[in-house]
């Protein structure tokens, strides 16, 4: 423990070194002067000065965390409504591609369509042309006949007339025969031998 001369001796260096010793002079009984009390008084106001100051500043610190985490949580919600909105466009991405693969698809169904109806096309045109060759065909044969059924006329003709002069040429020779037969015997002329023939 600082004896009270010593204490007196330090009181007496100014406001500062007084304002340490007090509470020594307090504890060893020694008169305080009023200056030192002024000083204690204004030591302890500053004291709560200082103790509002920092409440103040821990005040200030909360509130800035409460900022921070604030900013935080926005910072999240924007990162949330980025990774909605990218969500949103590959939804919607998918959406155009399922669209497109749904016209491609009616794409290829009318193309199917088409394709079967050209076919069934082809297929009449065959069938036609099938039927169009089966009618040429038979009037190819209808010709053949005809032109065998003349010909076959034209023989019957030609053979009537090889049979008429194959008839003709007898009786002539007879009729012939007769006339030289009347002529050498001086009975009948040829006229009456054609009438007996």
């Amino acid at each position: 423990m600082v004896q009270g001369p010593v204490v007196l001796a330090m009181a007496a260096q100014g406001p500062a070194v007084l304002e340490m010793v007090v509470p020594e002079m307090v504890a060893q009984g020694l008169a305080v002067p009023a200056a030192a009390r002024v000083t204690t008084v204004a030591a302890k106001a500053d004291t709560a000065a200082v103790k509002a100051a920092m409440v103040e500043a821990r005040a200030i610190t909360v509130a800035a965390r409460a900022a921070m985490v604030e900013a935080k949580v926005t910072m999240a919600a924007a990162k949330a409504a980025t990774v909605g909105a990218k969500v949103t466009t590959a939804a919607a991405r998918v959406i155009t591609v399922v669209e497109r693969a749904a016209t491609a698809a009616r794409m290829i169904t009318v193309a199917g369509k088409a394709a079967t109806a050209a076919r069934a096309m082809i297929a009449v045109v065959g069938v036609a042309t099938m039927e169009a060759k089966v009618a040429m065909e038979e009037v190819e044969v209808i010709t053949a006949v005809d032109v065998m059924t003349k010909e076959a006329a034209a023989i019957t003709v030609a053979a009537v007339a090889t049979t008429v002069e194959a008839v003709e040429i007898p009786v002539a020779a007879a009729i012939m025969a007769a006339g030289v037969a009347t002529r050498v015997a001086g009975v009948e002329s040829p006229a009456r031998v054609a009438d007996h023939l």
